[in-house]
């Protein structure tokens, strides 16, 4: 292409006008270099073919994005699952039937004490403290460091 330019004088729409002005700032462009960009995609195939080749690589890398995303999230809910099974053992394993007749009081102490409970888990997701913090995560290989379903190491 020629390295001259050619100065034309032309009226815009006012809707037009105020959308290049935007663009043009929002671009850090002159007008006149908004003006040949648009008149380049609109009036020549090759510039269309960079704009949808620009538009794919980003689509690819959302597509990355939210594929990792997918696996961060199956990762926790996996993570979470067996935290709460392997609790729910325990917590069976080593606690005795209440009696009877400390039944009422059990119930009290117990209501007062998950509300303590509550009370932790609201501060540690104020202060953005969370106990994935401490989870398992892949290595730089891309191996879990971890097995679900290896047995506990006693």
């Amino acid at each position: 292409m020629p390295s001259y330019t050619k100065r034309f004088n032309a009226s815009l729409e006012f809707d037009v006008a105020q959308a290049l002005e935007k663009h043009a700032r929002r671009h850090h462009l002159s007008y006149s270099l908004a003006i040949n960009n648009a008149l380049k995609q609109a009036l020549f195939p090759e510039h269309q073919e960079e704009r949808n080749a620009a538009l794919m690589a980003s689509l690819d890398r959302i597509e990355y994005q939210l594929k990792e995303l997918r696996v961060r999230q199956r990762d926790d809910a996996t993570l979470l699952k067996e935290m709460l099974g392997t609790f729910v053992r325990v917590w069976f394993n080593n606690t005795a039937p209440v009696p009877k007749e400390h039944r009422s009081s059990a119930a009290r102490s117990g209501n007062a004490r998950f509300e303590r409970y509550l009370d932790r888990v609201v501060d540690q997701i104020d202060r953005q403290n969370s106990v994935f913090d401490r989870a398992p995560n892949p290595d730089n290989s891309g191996n879990k460091v971890f097995d679900m379903n290896e047995s506990p190491r006693t």
